[in-house]
């Protein structure tokens, strides 16, 4: 088993027991895991594939709906855990021909799900299974749901040979897609007034009942971005519809995810630069997220039309950026698409920006915990390309192309195909051509070199970042600083850019990889 592929999680054989949980007369108790047990965990498909038959998911008590939050009590910590799984679970069911029955054990908190015999034999079970590790330093706990694909007879993980399996893996990859919303579902705040997670706040009203849809801000190929108004109140919003008919299992699920990002970053102070969630609503036929609305537009589209545009220009963009990265690395969460196609504008006036789209971004519950590769490739660190474990580091690499960007209309990495762009990410080859470069400061090229370095142990984090010398400089002195050759240079990369792809688990990808590192 490879370092990718750590073992499932070790546990000790009892039951998890606190004082409130062993009051229970129903005797649910999650698996205790080893207090010692640390793992590499992503968030691909639930996390990380131990096996091809074994994914996971966590979550922590402390992200759990705030009116969950409040009662503090580990026995309805876990109930509003396992009651979305069960639910989802249900709905599951009810909709896939191939689960024909299912139990559920209190002692253990594990679901067994019977598949319809007729795939083959020997008969196929889906086991749900969630663990549970108080963290005595903080008074919380971790709970890890785990979704397994089982031989029934043998009791061992399913073989790709046996009659039925590619059928069983199927639902096998659904199942744990389904429990992965259930699990994050539990993040959900209680929305104003779509999407309700606890049952007492009321019934969710319907998107059109709220909102009126105004002119579009932009299409996509699954989601369309449309200006919208609050009717109670007419402030105006921004609104992302996503057609359901349209996404995949796997899309579907990342929707869960990106709301549950946005939601816990929208909980403190908008001023962090992040932009803020104001609502969700899940239809039948959409989903819809409704956010502040951007007036400035884009980043680099506003800086290919501008006359003047200095130094100290970059510096309160990159600025803005850094407190943006502070506030998502200080909840513990990896953006994973630094571009500056992300990165939008608040008004037609000044430099005041805010990052969007959270769709890639995960929560980072240990250091170099994440595996995931996935990012805007020529802003993609290297130990991301080389699917190497890493963290909230990465984005700091990311930090530095777009500073890069924005000081010279140069990327930092540049080749005529993705191969070659990945050959020098990972050697970190760049340097500062003489013309691009000829009136910058010397400061702002030393803050690049804290940034683009291979090693992520020795980047800045945002908050180190923000007190270098550059970011020190007196205004006027940078705003002295002429770069409107580079302003050209990026309304040429703009049009580029709008055709770059992003990274996501592809086989072609994969491929590229394998070479560069056998290179």
């Amino acid at each position: 088993m490879s370092a990718d592929n750590p073992p499932p999680p070790e546990v000790t054989g009892e039951f998890y027991l606190t004082p409130a949980l062993e009051k229970r007369p129903d005797h649910l108790c999650p698996q205790l895991l080893d207090p010692n047990y640390t793992s590499c965990m992503s968030d691909d498909n639930g996390g990380v594939w131990f096996s091809r038959t074994t994914a996971m998911y966590r979550t922590n008590s402390k992200f759990l709906n705030r009116s969950v939050q409040k009662l503090n009590d580990d026995s309805l910590e876990l109930e509003f855990i396992t009651g979305s799984i069960m639910e989802f679970l249900r709905d599951l069911g009810m909709n896939d021909d191939n689960i024909i029955g299912m139990e559920f054990f209190a002692e253990g908190c594990t679901w067994v799900l019977e598949l319809n015999p007729k795939l083959g034999t020997p008969n196929y079970q889906i086991h749900v299974s969630c663990f549970a590790r108080r963290e005595e330093d903080t008074n919380t706990t971790t709970f890890i749901v785990a979704t397994s694909l089982f031989d029934k007879e043998e009791k061992s993980l399913a073989s790709s040979s046996l009659p039925g399996f590619k059928d069983a893996k199927d639902t096998f990859d659904l199942t744990a897609l389904t429990v992965r919303k259930a699990v994050v579902k539990c993040e959900f705040p209680t929305f104003p007034e779509g999407l309700r997670v606890i049952p007492e706040s009321g019934e969710a009203k319907l998107f059109k009942e709220v909102y009126k849809l105004r002119s579009m801000i932009s299409r996509g190929e699954k989601s369309t971005i449309a200006r919208g108004t609050h009717r109670a109140s007419e402030k105006m919003v921004a609104v992302k519809a996503i057609l359901r008919t349209n996404l995949s299992p796997q899309d579907d699920a990342s929707i869960y995810d990106e709301v549950s990002m946005m939601a816990a970053l929208s909980k403190a102070d908008t001023s962090y630069h992040v932009l803020p969630l104001i609502d969700f609503f899940e239809e039948e036929d959409k989903y819809y997220i409704i956010m502040e609305l951007m007036g400035g537009g884009d980043l680099l589209e506003r800086i290919s039309k501008i006359e003047q545009y200095t130094e100290a220009d970059v510096r309160e963009i990159v600025d803005n950026i850094l407190q943006a990265m502070a506030h998502c690395h200080a909840q513990n969460i990896a953006y994973r698409d630094m571009n500056p196609k992300n990165i939008l504008l608040k008004s037609e006036e000044g430099w005041y920006v805010k990052l969007t789209h959270f769709r890639l971004a995960a929560r980072c519950y240990e250091e170099m915990s994440l595996t995931k590769q996935c990012g805007t490739p020529c802003f993609t660190a290297p130990e991301v390309i080389l699917r190497r474990p890493y963290d909230q580091r990465a984005d700091m690499w990311s930090v530095g192309c777009i500073a890069f960007l924005l000081l010279s209309g140069q990327l930092p990495f540049q080749a005529s195909n993705q191969k070659e762009l990945f050959r020098k990410i990972v050697s970190a080859e760049f340097d500062f051509d003489v013309e691009a470069w000829a009136n910058i400061s010397q400061e702002g090229k030393n803050f690049l070199n804290e940034l683009l370095l291979l090693n992520a142990d020795e980047r800045f984090t945002a908050e180190e970042a923000r007190n270098h010398s550059w970011m020190l400089m007196p205004r006027k002195r940078l705003q002295n600083i002429d770069l409107t050759e580079a302003a050209k240079r990026i309304a040429k990369f703009n049009g580029k850019l709008k055709s770059t792809y992003s990274i996501d688990e592809n086989e072609k990808l994969v491929e590229e990889r394998r070479t560069v590192e056998e290179g």
